[in-house]
């Protein structure tokens, strides 16, 4: 009697291949897109002497750092155009939150625009 062959070594190769590049497809776009990934990250604002560096992290949270300690100021949801903050006073405890227009958003340069006026942030 002749042995059985092992047509197939490991079953459906290719549709997991196929499955892994859609997967992977699909995280490059969402992120390219995304104006909240964009955001992550430091920024420091223009014409403003003393003005303390702001870290946008990619779990919503913003930080800043002073005589070389970070500590959490902060909240953050993007929606289209739209940057809503959440700031938490230190010396009272009140959250007071803020919703800002994303004028201009690229790899180097942030414009936020509230009640009228514009700041301009570059990335640190």
């Amino acid at each position: 009697m002749e042995k059985e062959r092992d047509y197939y070594p490991e079953p459906y190769p290719m549709k997991r291949l196929r499955y892994a590049l859609v997967a992977c497809c699909l995280c490059a776009l969402s992120g390219c897109s995304g104006k909240a990934f964009s955001i992550v990250g430091t920024w420091e604002q223009v014409g403003i002497k003393g003005a303390l560096p702001t870290e946008y992290s990619s779990d919503g949270k913003i930080f800043v750092s002073v005589l070389g300690q970070k500590a959490q100021i902060g909240t953050y949801v993007i929606e289209g155009d739209t940057l809503k903050m959440t700031e938490k006073n230190g010396l009272t405890g009140k959250e007071a939150t803020k919703v800002l227009t994303i004028k201009k958003l690229t790899d180097k340069e942030l414009v936020l625009e509230f009640q009228g006026q514009e700041s301009n942030y570059i990335r640190k």
